[in-house]
């Protein structure tokens, strides 16, 4: 605050000051009249700047108390608050008590419901400002036998008891300032005027920050009474009540209940291309999304070393015969057993390398569609038999699988229909069929999914496996409203089981 609002408003009247010499001028009885209304104006939007800073609204009431006793030298300043035909939210200046149950409280109470009930500033001693006599019974026994001073303005109405929140309505609640003992200086006329400025100032910002710390159920109230404005009572109730037959008709309109999350399409059956026999990697004719045909050279083996396997096989081979021919010319029949097994050995392990030989062109064994297997970077790479090259999905044929959190697998049945929506196809919804339901459960980011594999009933042309999406399956119907609060009451029980066991 500016050490304008610190500023006394006014002196001590002249009965109290000394006698002035013969001949002199009279003091003025009241300076604070001869104030400037810039000056006085000054303070008042001082006190309503630093009303503006507070965080909350209790927090303004107590620098409204705080700032009006140290601007009118007071020894006490208190702001109430009329609500629900009382006044409640007691605040006193220097953190003083508010406890209903105390004397001095009680008594203050009384001072600002006189007031209150007067609808008028009520000031002891009186300031003249009084158009008619006021009563003055409870503020006089505020005072007792000190001899003090008091005076009491009313806060004009604020937002809760009008649309705008700046037009006044009714009083919103009382101000009191007092000063005690005997030889204090009474509230003037002028600290009065000024302290009915200050409250036709404050009031709207106190009413701001109430309103911003009302609760819903009070803006809801609120917006009501402004939305049904002077209308009959029987009308109200009656939009009411058609509104409520309109959401509860919302509430059991059927709707299909779908379950479901994510989805990818597969080939309905794969073929896995395989490593012969340990050799490296030749030539690679195809990459994965390449589509392929009956009998295609896919992949090729090097065979260099196959065929010199072969070669030295069949020199062996040829040794083994003249040497069993030897014998049967001899008449050796031990001979003839020993070249006899030995031949048979060389011709076998030569039907073994050809037959190798016929496996180092791996071909399409049906039309089908590479999924898997880019051997691009691998040309020349060493390879261990039966490791995996290629994999194969016949074309035309798919299935998608959808992933179904625990909570709603149990509703999934084969046959069941749903929808697909693939991030490649964004403009085309396909049709599903539910086929089977796996029984095991397998953690995806975190919670569990079941996989759901349906069948498209009508497949596109750029379908292809690997593509993803989201999957929905139909399992049923339910009332619009009456599923989401099932799901709520679902989830709020699984979340009680989980907290408190």
């Amino acid at each position: 605050m500016t050490s304008a609002v610190n500023e006394p408003l006014a002196a001590p009247p002249a009965a109290a000051a000394p006698p002035a010499p013969a001949g002199a001028a009279a003091a003025p009885d009241e300076p604070a009249r001869t104030r400037s209304l810039a000056s006085a104006l000054k303070r008042v939007l001082d006190i309503q700047a630093a009303l503006l800073e507070a965080r909350s609204h209790r927090e303004g009431l107590s620098r409204l108390a705080g700032l009006l006793a140290e601007a009118l030298h007071g020894d006490e300043a208190a702001v109430a608050l009329f609500d629900r035909g009382r006044l409640r939210t007691l605040v006193r200046s220097a953190g003083a008590p508010t406890e209903p149950e105390l004397p001095e409280v009680r008594a203050l109470l009384a001072a600002m419901h006189e007031t209150l009930d007067q609808g008028a500033t009520v000031a002891t001693p009186e300031t003249g400002l009084e158009p008619v006599p006021r009563i003055r019974l409870a503020q006089r026994r505020l005072i007792g036998d000190d001899a003090g001073s008091v005076a009491c303005v009313l806060l004009p109405g604020h937002a809760g008891t009008a649309d705008d929140p700046l037009q006044p309505r009714q009083a919103a609640g009382v101000i009191c300032v007092r000063r005690k003992g005997p030889q204090c200086r009474p509230l003037g006329s002028a600290d009065v005027a000024w302290l009915e400025h200050v409250a036709a100032f404050a009031s709207p910002v106190l009413g701001l920050l109430r309103q911003r710390e009302r609760s819903l159920r009070w803006r809801a109230q609120r917006r009501w009474r402004a939305l049904a404005g002077n209308r009959p009572a029987w009308l109200a109730g009656a939009g009411a009540a058609a509104g409520l037959l309109v959401l509860g008709g919302l509430g059991a309109w059927p709707v299909a209940h779908e379950v479901g999350g994510r989805a990818r399409v597969e080939g309905a059956v794969q073929r896995v291309l395989v490593a012969p026999a340990a050799g490296f990697l030749k030539q690679a004719h195809v990459r994965p999304g390449d589509s392929v045909r009956t009998g295609q050279v896919l992949v090729e083996l090097a065979e260099e070393d196959l065929r010199l396997e072969q070669e030295r096989l069949s020199a062996q081979s040829v040794q083994f015969e003249s040497a069993l021919a030897e014998a049967n010319a001899k008449a050796d029949r031990a001979q003839v057993m020993i070249q006899l097994a030995r031949l048979q050995q060389a011709r076998a392990q030569l039907a073994l390398v050809e037959s190798q030989l016929g496996r180092t062109r791996l071909q399409a064994p049906f039309d089908a569609v590479v999924v898997q297997g880019d051997l691009g970077q691998r040309l020349g790479a060493p390879l261990q038999q039966g490791e995996e090259l290629l994999v194969l999905a016949p074309e035309g044929r798919y299935r998608v699988i959808v992933e179904v959190g625990e909570d709603d697998v149990a509703r999934v049945r084969p046959g069941q229909p749903g929808e697909l929506m693939l991030a490649a196809l964004p403009w085309k919804t396909l049709a599903l069929e539910v086929r089977h339901v796996s029984p095991m459960a397998k953690a995806v980011e975190g919670r569990n999914v079941f996989e759901v594999e349906a069948e498209v009933l009508d497949p596109p042309a750029e379908l292809r496996p690997g593509l993803s999406g989201s999957g929905r399956v139909v399992v049923g119907e339910r009332g619009l409203a009456t599923g989401w609060l099932a799901d709520l009451a679902a989830a709020s029980r699984r979340l009680w089981w989980r907290l408190w066991g």
